[in-house]
């Protein structure tokens, strides 16, 4: 659901599975010849856009990614509209539209996240994860499902119904806010926070602040707990950190926040750590 696929992969989808649902062929000539290391087929060709884009700060000619830009987004408006026609006739063709949809979906996510990777983090957060929101409505679409279970890294999940400075970047939107937005079904959402952790990129640092939740519920004596956003005793603060994460400063290493705005319950850990270490490979790279 995430844009970390091989983007080589969805390329060679849009122009195989785009043939057999129909698409435009002038569509995919324009996919094809203006959209980003389309001509690529592993990580280290990849390595070599990553390169070019730390040097230029944007994917260059502008005017070739904003065609590439506008050609997916019209290959995944008639993708995804073909899709649900298909479904509705019960036509066996239905999911082949959808993927081709998706992988029009993760395209614009992936290239957006790199586009303003340089520049813009909010932004280049915001592309990676509308496209999160876009996916999991197409995947529930592709199943016929009402419901669904997700689970991702809690940045990913909040309701986003007030601003909050995520770890000092800014006021970043959610895969959820923007499946919300796009689809208007309810969500229920747990968020996992702990006091001594650690994640992909080491130790979390230890809260300090004296409106930290993790901090409030490890020196009441908890080892695990489970509550609601409207708990007694969140009231004690209109505003609370929580998740310092691995920068060395007390503050900007978590997120304050109104909790009742972001999430709806929270599971909170005293500890909580990896199994064993992480591979020593690039986790955007599967």
């Amino acid at each position: 659901m995430d844009v970390w696929d091989r983007p080589w992969e969805h390329y060679s989808k849009i122009q195989a599975s785009g043939i057999r649902v129909g698409i435009d062929p002038a569509l995919l000539t324009s996919i094809k010849t203006s959209c980003p290391a389309h001509q690529y087929s592993s990580w280290p060709e990849i390595e070599i856009i990553y390169e070019q884009l730390e040097r230029d700060g944007k994917f260059l000619p502008a005017a070739d990614y904003e065609k590439c830009r506008a050609s997916l987004t019209a290959l995944l408006d008639t993708a995804r509209q073909s899709g649900m026609e298909k479904r509705k006739k019960k036509d066996p063709g239905s999911d082949e539209a959808i993927e081709l949809a998706i992988s029009a979906s993760t395209m614009l996510g992936w290239l957006g996240f790199y586009n303003y990777n340089w520049s813009d983090d909010i932004l280049s957060w915001n592309e990676r994860d509308l496209a999160q929101g876009r996916n999991l409505m197409l995947v529930m679409a592709k199943h016929d499902a009402t419901r669904a279970i997700l689970s991702a890294h809690t940045s990913h999940v909040s309701h986003g119904r007030s601003p909050a400075d995520w770890w000092g970047y800014g006021d970043f939107k959610s895969g959820v806010y923007f499946f919300t937005a796009l689809t208007r079904k309810k969500v229920f959402n747990i968020a996992l926070t702990a006091y001594e952790a650690t994640g992909a990129q080491g130790d979390w640092s230890l809260p300090v602040a004296s409106n930290s939740l993790d901090k409030k519920l490890h020196d009441s004596g908890h080892n695990f707990s489970f509550f609601p956003s409207n708990a007694a005793f969140l009231s004690e603060h209109a505003k609370w950190w929580m998740q310092n994460e691995n920068a060395p400063g007390p503050y900007a290493s978590g997120v304050e926040l109104t909790l009742r705005d972001h999430f709806d319950a929270f599971f909170f850990f005293k500890r909580s750590y990896l199994d064993k270490a992480l591979p020593k490979k690039s986790v955007w790279q599967p």
